[in-house]
């Protein structure tokens, strides 16, 4: 379980298990895009994508 480090009303940032820093939205399950840790002297980054949900397209001729 991820432990809080930062929070405020629209984003707080949480500490895994494994030393890494993420970001999370308020109310979304979404994760940042980067994710760090600094060991000694070295940082440690873990690339994430999480790609958006399929939003559906309105038809060009129902638009007014």
């Amino acid at each position: 379980m991820s432990k809080t480090l930062y929070k405020n009303k629209w984003v707080s940032l949480k500490l895994t298990p494994r030393g890494f820093v993420y970001g999370e939205r308020r109310n979304t399950n979404s994760t940042a895009a980067l994710c760090y840790k600094k060991i000694k002297n070295e940082y440690h980054f873990l690339l994430r994508y999480q790609p958006l949900p399929m939003i559906k397209l309105a038809d060009k001729t129902q638009l007014p």
